[in-house]
Order: structure tokens, then C-alpha cells, then sequence
């Protein structure tokens, strides 16, 4: 095999696997995270599947990060996502409404999507948010 298939070969290898040096490890743990906060909307039952075909839009707020977070835990090994749902109660949808669309450093725990409610691989339950622009 040439020295060149060989590097592309590796590269490709590195590049796809998860990088488990910057994972954070457990059920859940706590994380500072960075990204634009934005409202999202997904198809929930009854097929979650498709808006289009009929299922029923749950509407959530999601933190779109600026690098990826990753989360090592022993049943699911590494999850990595680029985009966090967060699981907010009724007084934070309002407290946190004003931030929609704004740069915001969210300190929560992070955990494993556990239903078909969950749509994104990892969830955020935040205690803090700040504008960080």
C-alpha cells in the first residue's frame, strides 16, 4: 500500500472516530457550555418521524454550541453532539426567552437522551445562563 493511501486512510480513521480526550465522564455531568441559543421544533408522536406525515411538533429550546460536547458514559460509551435540547421548567422558558438567538454560556448538566422526547443525542439541564457576546 502506497504512503499516501495509507496517510488518507489514517486521517479518515481519526477523523471519524470520537474524540474521547475531551469527553466528560458519567451518567451526567456538569459543563459550562457556549452557543447560540434558538428555538427548534421536531416531530414528536405519534411516529416522532415526520411533521409532514402528521406527527405532533414539540417545540424546545436548543443550544447550538460553538465546539462539540461529548459525554463518556458506561452504557453508551462516547456521545458527542453539536447541538444540546435543553430541559427547562416554566420559569425558565420565560427567563430565558430573552436570549433567543444571542451567544449565552449555559453552566447545567449534560446526560445521555433517555425517550423520543429527547432530539438531540445529549440533553442540557441548565442552573445559569449569561450573554456572552
Amino acid at each position: 500500500m502506497s504512503g499516501k493511501i495509507v496517510a488518507i486512510a489514517l486521517l479518515m480513521a481519526i477523523t471519524s472516530s470520537p474524540v474521547r480526550a475531551h469527553c466528560l465522564s458519567g451518567e451526567s455531568a456538569d459543563a459550562t457550555v457556549t452557543g447560540v441559543l434558538e428555538r427548534m421544533t421536531f416531530a414528536g408522536p405519534p411516529n416522532y418521524d415526520s411533521l409532514a406525515a402528521g406527527d405532533r411538533p414539540e417545540t424546545y429550546f436548543v443550544l447550538r454550541l460553538a465546539t462539540p460536547a461529548c459525554l463518556e458514559t458506561p452504557e453508551d460509551g462516547a456521545v458527542s453532539a453539536e447541538t444540546l435540547q435543553l430541559l427547562l421548567d416554566t420559569t425558565q422558558f420565560q427567563r430565558y426567552r430573552p436570549y433567543l438567538g444571542h451567544t449565552v454560556k449555559i453552566v447545567g448538566r449534560l446526560w445521555p437522551a433517555q425517550s423520543g422526547h429527547h432530539h438531540t443525542p445529549l440533553m442540557l439541564t441548565p442552573r445559569s445562563i449569561v450573554d456572552a457576546r
